[in-house]
């Protein structure tokens, strides 16, 4: 059976079109952070909470930014081998470590309580992704030995 990546080469160039795209929207999003700061249409506590949720939208697409460009340039490596185990596990241990960083960032309390709900099931998500990889890429080093 072919592989589907051979079947779907443009899908890795989408992928990078999309890590870019997510960037483009950190930076312009940036922008316009600038522009309503300057303008001092909020009071100061509704600026400070709109400003959280800002960051914390800023946090997400950079995730997504990550994960995408790690597709892409993982590409042609061959999947389920302990090498691809090994990269994902990095790349997992790297967003955990980002993640749990952005906590101490990020002001919570100023976040609404479904943004607090994503931000624990994105790290839940992200350390059982970094657990699993770790297990599979452990599993492959006893079946190798």
């Amino acid at each position: 059976m072919k592989d589907r990546r051979a079947k779907r080469p443009w899908a890795r160039w989408l992928m990078l079109a999309v890590a870019i795209l997510e960037l483009w929207l950190i930076w312009s999003d940036i922008q316009n952070y600038q522009q309503i700061a300057a303008a001092d249409i909020f009071s100061p506590e509704g600026f400070a909470a709109w400003a959280a949720e800002r960051r914390f939208l800023w946090l997400i697409y950079g995730l997504l930014a990550a994960v995408f460009l790690f597709s892409f340039a993982t590409w042609k490596v061959p999947q389920n081998t302990r090498k691809m185990n090994c990269a994902e596990s990095v790349l997992f241990g790297v967003l955990d470590v980002a993640w749990g960083i952005s906590a101490l960032c990020l002001p919570f309390r100023l976040l609404d309580g479904w943004n607090q709900l994503l931000w624990c099931m994105m790290a839940a998500a992200l350390l059982g992704g970094t657990g699993y990889e770790l297990w599979k890429y452990c599993k492959r080093r006893k079946d190798n030995t």
